[in-house]
């Protein structure tokens, strides 16, 4: 059984995320709790990032702080 420790900061983690309406950090969209086969799941939908991932970014630009002056 998972630790209730985890849900709760994934909960405040998805909370936080809700505040922020900045067009620099990805939106939450919604989350919640279900349970599939007594696994309890914790889901956050986030918006989508037509531009890749954050790692990708990091390939592309090398992850220096003089690039972000293009965003």
């Amino acid at each position: 059984m998972r630790d209730e420790r985890y849900f709760g900061l994934a909960e405040a983690e998805a909370s936080r995320m809700r505040q922020f309406g900045n067009k620099h950090i990805v939106a939450c969209i919604e989350s919640f709790h279900y349970n599939d086969r007594g696994d309890n799941i914790f889901v956050i939908i986030m918006e989508y990032c037509d531009g890749g991932t954050l790692t990708d970014f990091i390939k592309k630009y090398g992850g220096k702080k003089e690039h972000l002056k293009n965003f």
